[in-house]
């Protein structure tokens, strides 16, 4: 059984509640978001370390290359040479 009834309301009315709907529900995916961010910044912070190292955006800084950009010619696959 629904939580509401929706057919005692008119159009206009659940036009209304529909626009309040997706703001509150807006409203409540940031909050969210925001705890979640908290929560992951205090995991990062016990374990010493920050979100970025954590998620392994602070590879390149430690000496690693950065990958090739995608679209460029890398070198071409060892079975190919062997067959010219």
């Amino acid at each position: 059984m629904p939580l509401i009834d929706f057919a005692k309301f008119d159009l206009s009315q659940l036009r209304q509640m529909s626009r309040e709907l997706t703001d509150e529900i807006e409203r409540r995916v940031e909050e969210e978001r925001e705890r979640a961010a908290i929560e992951i910044k205090r995991i990062a912070s016990s374990l010493g370390l920050t979100v970025e190292e954590i998620m392994g955006s602070k590879k390149a800084k430690r000496g690693r290359k950065p990958k090739a950009p995608t679209g460029t010619a890398g070198p071409e696959p060892t079975a190919s040479k062997e067959k010219a």
